[in-house]
């Protein structure tokens, strides 16, 4: 190369920012309709499983909630004879009452009865069963009276607390404010022992609460 000429010279600079980015893109790999409509029809199965799971649970823990109601609103009637309330109609209360009625398989009503001559008989509430939950339709209310009888299937159940120490008459003909003011006619009563049947329509099963009057015991079956 002759003096005359200038030797030339290549200068290298890094490439830039967006360039190196460029160059790190690859082909990334999405998901094919294919497969997305695989993952769909698995999704489905499981929620479909998921849903008859909890129906096929949904009827017997409502039974055993009604079951554990029916024995704790008992018990708290049953309580009510230690506050000496007065009934709404603001008369001394003699007795306070749990009604059963196959008329309304889906509930029962809480009464008192009051002290006067001749006795009334004010409903002051009703308790629904959880959805599902009824009275059995094949002998729903076993009465035997006097304990230890075959017990004879009602269509209607009155439990009775009597003011003020708690004693419990049952009277499965729903007569009980008829004879409130008869010591004989009550006291055929008090010597009964009731079972009342529980049923979840769904998958036919049964549970049962027993009413000792002469103990005062109430117990799940």
């Amino acid at each position: 190369m002759s003096a005359g000429k200038k030797n030339l010279q290549l200068t290298t600079y890094p490439p830039s920012p967006r360039l190196r980015r460029a160059s790190n893109l690859r082909p990334q790999a999405g998901f094919t309709i294919i497969e997305l409509l695989v993952v769909i029809f698995m999704m489905s199965i499981i929620a479909t499983l998921f849903v008859a799971n909890y129906a096929g649970t949904r009827g017997p823990r409502n039974l055993r909630i009604a079951q554990n109601q029916l024995i704790s609103n008992l018990r708290k009637v049953q309580s009510y004879t230690l506050s000496a309330r007065n009934s709404p109609n603001g008369l001394p209360a003699r007795f306070y009452v749990v009604k059963f009625s196959t008329l309304s398989p889906e509930s029962y009503t809480i009464q008192v009865i009051d002290n006067s001559t001749p006795s009334s008989i004010i409903d002051t509430e009703t308790v629904s069963l959880p959805q599902g939950i009824t009275l059995a339709v094949s002998s729903p209310l076993l009465v035997e009276q006097p304990i230890g009888q075959t017990p004879s299937s009602s269509s209607c159940v009155q439990v009775g607390f009597l003011l003020p120490f708690s004693r419990t008459y049952m009277s499965k003909t729903c007569g009980l404010g008829s004879v409130a003011d008869s010591p004989a006619e009550l006291d055929v009563l008090k010597n009964s022992l009731l079972t009342v049947a529980l049923v979840d329509s769904a998958s036919n099963t049964t549970r049962r609460v027993q009413v000792n009057a002469v103990t005062g015991a109430i117990t799940p079956q």
